[in-house]
């Protein structure tokens, strides 16, 4: 995990730095459910949230200005100069002991991150910047450098993984798929979509649990928990044809055989997976 500040010889970096508004800032939530505006407007934690209940929330909220070069975002990215020197060092020592060949670097992050895409920082939702992270590979004895694979894996994959590359069998117990095959280019994607689980946080409970189903094309985002009398809705998105995640289908009847075909493949993965219900859910009687 990055810390949120660099180290005072990386404070100064990239003084020009300039991050384009993203295509997803200007919407208007229109196509959101009801506590995702509602977060948006009176903040997701506690306190906001408890004093928030009964007031007003509208269906659409107004543009804000966008800033282009915001600070504390910056300065996450200038932090990962300090990870950049230090995986530096340790290569530069494997290849002086030529050991470098036949050690397996993994570069990722347990989430992605939000600047500013739907309007947000922070991560948590099931949006596509928040669950897509860096995922880079140096295996020289196994993978040629400079590859590129498309295909879809995650992060339950790595344990599976590791194992193949090391020549161990993978325990029937573990969860995932080795993505030995997607780099082998046997296989174009794993086999099973990808399954997203949020449990809803008693500090921050304007962000409620999110379980989610994605596939190479399509994305369901399900909130088992919300109201639908409050006006809080499901989200479908296509993929291929809306990669920024801009307009919800749930409510699109040309949609409705995706949406019921998606539903199906989240309850298969609840039950492959061994979901159970999270340990807190938030009430208004708190």
């Amino acid at each position: 995990m990055l810390p949120l500040h660099p180290a005072p010889r990386h404070k100064d970096a990239f003084p020009d730095a300039i991050l384009e508004e993203p295509v997803s800032w200007s919407l208007d939530y229109s196509e959101k459910p009801q506590w995702m505006r509602r977060a948006k407007i009176y903040g997701p934690h506690y306190s906001n949230w408890t004093n928030s209940e009964g007031k007003p929330v509208p269906e659409l909220l107004e543009k804000e200005p966008w800033i282009s070069n915001p600070k504390p975002w910056l300065d996450m990215l200038r932090c990962t100069l300090a990870v950049d020197e230090g995986l530096g060092k340790i290569t530069d020592l494997l290849k002086k002991q030529k050991r470098y060949d036949n050690t397996i670097f993994i570069f990722m992050a347990d989430n992605g991150w939000f600047f500013g895409e739907h309007r947000r920082g922070d991560k948590r939702l099931a949006y596509e910047e928040s669950i897509k992270i860096p995922f880079i590979i140096s295996y020289p004895a196994m993978i040629k450098p400079g590859s590129i694979v498309e295909g879809m894996a995650a992060n339950i994959d790595i344990g599976p993984s590791l194992l193949e590359m090391a020549g161990i069998q993978t325990p029937a117990s573990m969860q995932g798929e080795s993505f030995v095959p997607l780099f082998k280019n046997k296989i174009k994607d794993r086999k099973s979509p990808f399954f997203y689980e949020y449990f809803q946080e008693k500090y921050a409970p304007g962000i409620p649990t999110i379980l989610s189903v994605r596939t190479p094309e399509w994305k369901y985002i399900h909130f088992p928990f919300e109201s639908v009398k409050e006006g809080n809705f499901d989200e479908l998105y296509n993929l291929k044809i809306d990669p920024h995640e801009l307009h919800n289908l749930v409510h699109s009847p040309e949609s409705k055989t995706q949406l019921n075909y998606m539903k199906k493949l989240l309850e298969k993965a609840k039950k492959q997976y061994a979901y159970t219900d999270p340990p807190y859910c938030y009430k208004i009687s708190e």
